[in-house]
C-alpha cells in the first residue's frame, strides 16, 4: 500500500512539475510572433499611405490603432517598440501639421523614448522646438537626428 501511493505521489509531483514548467509562456510560437510583427509594419506602411494621401484625421485613427495592437499584441519587444515609435512619429507629425505643437512634442517626445534611433521623429521634434523659439533644443534634437 505505501509503495502505490508513493507511486502516486511522484507521478500526480511529476504532472504538477511539467504544467508549472510549461506555462508561463504566451503560448504563440515563433512562426506566430513572425506573422504579427509583419501584420504591425504592414499597418504602418497603410497608415502612413493615409497621411500622404492627406486624410489627416483618418490617419491619426489608423496611428492611434496600430499603437494600441503593437501594444497588446505579442511580438519581440524591440519590433513593437519600433513599431509603436513609428506610429508616435505619424502622429507626431499629424499634430505638428495641423500646429497642435504641446501634441506634436509629446509625440516626438514618445517616439523618440521608444526608439532612439527613430531620426524622423527627432527631426520633427526640432521642427516643433524651432517653431517655438527653442533654438537650443532645435540645434540639438537636429544634431541627434544628423547623427543616426
Amino acid at each position: 500500500m505505501k509503495v502505490a501511493i508513493s507511486k502516486w505521489f511522484f507521478l500526480s509531483l511529476s504532472v504538477t512539475f511539467l504544467l508549472v514548467a510549461c506555462g508561463g509562456g504566451s503560448g504563440v510560437g515563433p512562426t506566430e510572433v513572425k506573422k504579427r510583427e509583419d501584420e504591425l509594419k504592414k499597418e504602418l506602411r497603410v497608415d502612413w499611405e493615409t497621411y500622404e494621401a492627406g486624410d489627416l484625421q483618418g490617419a491619426l485613427g489608423a496611428f492611434q490603432q496600430t499603437l494600441l495592437n503593437a501594444a497588446t499584441k505579442s511580438g519581440t519587444e524591440s519590433i513593437r517598440n519600433q513599431v509603436m515609435s513609428e506610429a508616435q512619429n505619424g502622429i507626431g507629425w499629424i499634430y505638428f501639421k495641423t500646429q497642435s505643437l504641446d501634441s506634436a512634442s509629446v509625440a516626438f517626445n514618445e517616439a523618440t523614448k521608444l526608439n532612439r534611433r527613430n531620426e524622423d521623429a527627432w527631426a520633427g521634434w526640432a521642427g516643433v522646438a524651432l517653431a517655438n523659439k527653442r533654438y537650443s533644443d532645435a540645434a540639438r534634437y537636429a544634431d541627434q537626428a544628423l547623427s543616426i
